[in-house]
């Protein structure tokens, strides 16, 4: 299975996702919602899957066993319990990529992809209280007439010439 993708219809994780409950499957080759010719080549004789939230599943956890196996309430409450910290860390990390993505979009010009001021204020402010043997290197760029150019040639051109600027700066 390494590697493959099945659609949610064709799997028991996806089954389980669908419905929002679990399945406890004893031997998966009487059960019509397993795709016995995946399984065939596997060691699966039996198996318990739990999604991972009810409400908006993201996910499934199974449990696989090699031998003939109906599994226990213990069994069964412990998979929930590891589906319910796995949607808690799964969603912790969203949040974490949603304030990461949000302070990319405070610091960064939308128009060139460049830092913005208030990015190369924290920055250099970090840089200098930094307790360091290193030399701080600072460079910084002008674009002599600017105004004037964008007044000459209009916004599009000096957006244009900005953004070509900024590719040659970063590169």
């Amino acid at each position: 299975w390494k590697g493959q993708r099945f659609p949610l219809e064709a799997c028991i994780s996806g089954w389980t996702m669908l419905h929002r409950e679990d399945a406890v499957i004893e031997d998966i080759y009487v059960d019509d919602r397993i795709p016995r010719d995946a399984y065939r080549p596997t060691f699966v004789k039996s198996l318990l899957m739990v999604p991972i939230r009810r409400q908006e599943p993201l996910g499934a956890i199974g449990i696989y066993w090699a031998s003939a196996h109906c599994a226990t309430e213990q069994e069964i409450g412990l998979a929930r319990a590891l589906a319910d910290s796995t949607a808690v860390a799964l969603e912790n990390v969203g949040r974490i990529r949603q304030l990461d993505r949000i302070q990319r979009l405070a610091d960064t010009d939308p128009l060139t992809g460049l830092s913005n001021r208030r990015a190369w204020n924290t920055v250099l402010e970090r840089a200098l209280s930094a307790v360091t043997a290193d030399p701080i290197h600072v460079l910084m760029l002008d674009l002599d007439h600017f105004k004037r150019f964008n007044d000459l040639f209009g916004h599009p051109e000096g957006d244009r010439l900005l953004v070509d600027c900024a590719s040659r700066w970063s590169s």
